[in-house]
């Protein structure tokens, strides 16, 4: 397995920093051991990681909407229910005697 930069690059940067080439060969080599078996996350894996995290978030607010909307649904029906029958509107209503006394006045005319 290879290290996740150029070590040749590395050691370079290194000897022209001040350091002798052999010494800078193997802090390079040290570094590049010590990243090889670590788990160390590219730019790629912080992609995918952030749109699964977009998924699971967008996932969850969308059941926390359903949830307030289905408890506001809830509560409407609740107080509708506990309201007394007086509170509701009254339906107009005929009396029996009003369409018969209407047919007779039309009938005498």
């Amino acid at each position: 397995m290879s290290a996740p930069f150029d070590t040749l690059q590395l050691a370079r940067g290194f000897e022209a920093a001040g350091f002798p080439l052999d010494q800078a060969s193997k802090m390079a080599e040290a570094v590049a051991a010590a990243t090889i078996g670590a788990d160390l996350a590219t730019k790629r894996d912080l992609r995918e990681l952030e749109q699964r995290l977009t998924i699971r978030i967008g996932g969850m607010l969308i059941i926390a909407v359903v949830l307030l909307f289905t408890a506001l649904g809830l509560a409407t029906t609740i107080i509708l229910n506990r309201l007394p029958a007086t509170a509701a509107p009254a339906a107009p209503q005929q009396h029996a005697t009003a369409a018969p006394a209407a047919a007779a006045v039309m009938v005498r005319q």
